[in-house]
């Protein structure tokens, strides 16, 4: 009997050392740290994690948590919606424009990188040559700026430095991309003028990063100085893990307005009015759909 208790107090006390010399942070979770890649996934200490992007950056991100029995399959969070896939718009494409055409002094699409000049973003133009906006006071009385489909509220930037001229932007989370990732629609306001002070532009944008929003609510208004001859603009694109592509979601009706405004620089090329589209000679890397190449998109 004595031999027997020596025994089970031997072994206890090599599981014990085993224990003791497990390597640091072997039980700490890998949720937040950096990852390499989006849609990346690995196991750690019983928990499945998925690279994803969050506040900008990619990180490890728990997908399931361990437990007896299979597991159920996860739902979406009560603060992120269940994004459609991009797909969706080739069938029921955004009848929202992110500005009033009639309020705009010109238009240029999203050129992509077989275009003679390519530009990645399309571009929406203001002029304050008729004095339309010189009495302004108020952000509501300057162009609204809409959400061009339901989505998420991303990060918000109240001042972005650009050079000789100060902007403001956000981000909206609007699909996923065929292959799982996040399709976030980025909006600059580029009043094309440094910030009149400080602060100025923090009460244009209306909406707050995390706030669930619907295709036509007011994001933001677009700030035209007084003395804008046309510069003042804003530039849209859609992301997909850092690819910039053609926002092209819209009705047939959304584009031929838009196009109808074609009237810079950036809506010709070798001095011929471009086609009626949102992108022009894209990519197949530049097409959200993951169809390939397109003159006309």
């Amino acid at each position: 009997m004595r031999k027997t208790v020596t025994v089970i107090a031997t072994v206890a006390l090599a599981v014990a050392a085993v224990a003791l010399v497990q390597p640091a942070g072997a039980g700490s979770s890998i949720a937040g740290k950096k990852c390499d890649k989006a849609g990346l996934r690995k196991t750690s200490q019983g928990k499945e994690y998925v690279c994803k992007k969050q506040g900008g950056k990619l990180v490890w991100v728990v997908v399931k948590q361990p437990g007896p029995g299979p597991q159920p399959s996860p739902s979406p969070s009560p603060t992120e919606p269940a994004y459609p896939s991009i797909t969706t718009f080739l069938t029921n494409p955004s009848d929202r424009l992110p500005a009033d055409m009639s309020t705009v002094h010109g238009t240029a699409p999203f050129l992509g990188a077989r275009a003679v000049a390519p530009h990645k973003g399309i571009h929406i133009y203001w002029s304050n040559r008729d004095g339309r906006w010189t009495s302004a006071t108020a952000p509501s009385d300057f162009p609204a700026i809409y959400a061009i489909a339901d989505g998420m509220v991303g990060p918000i930037e109240t001042l972005k430095r650009m050079g000789s001229h100060d902007a403001y932007s956000l981000l909206l989370t609007i699909a996923k991309s065929p292959t799982g990732d996040q399709v976030t629609a980025s909006y600059s306001l580029e009043p094309f003028v440094p910030e009149p002070s400080p602060g100025f532009y923090a009460p244009f944008i209306l909406v707050k990063q995390g706030q669930q929003v619907h295709k036509g609510d007011i994001l933001a208004y677009m700030y035209v100085p007084p003395t804008s001859t046309g510069s003042t603009h804003l530039h849209l694109h859609l992301g997909t893990n850092d690819q910039l592509q053609s926002p092209s979601i819209f009705t047939p009706e959304a584009v031929t307005a838009f196009a109808e405004k074609f009237g810079d620089a950036g809506g010709y090329e070798n001095g011929a009015k471009l086609p009626a589209c949102i992108g022009y000679k894209v990519t197949a890397e530049e097409n959200p759909y993951g169809t390939g190449a397109s003159d006309c998109l």
